[in-house]
């Protein structure tokens, strides 16, 4: 409804995803939820900061998304 609030344990109760508590594993659950399978993906890791918004430098990896 248009005006109700949702706190963090509502939302976590209601989510069909769960994070672990390894934030190290959030991207790789984020690109399952997101993508789906054989969509290509390209991640760039490189990058510099210019005016406090990240550049990306070279190409990144082109990936395959899993199952």
């Amino acid at each position: 409804m248009v005006g109700e609030r949702v706190d963090e344990h509502e939302l976590w109760e209601h989510s069909p995803i769960r994070p672990s508590d390894n934030i190290a594993q959030d991207a790789e659950l984020m690109f399952r939820y997101l993508y789906d399978q054989g969509e290509l993906i390209n991640v760039c890791w490189d990058y510099t900061l210019r005016d406090q918004k990240a550049q990306p430098c070279g190409a990144g990896v082109t990936m395959t998304a899993l199952p």
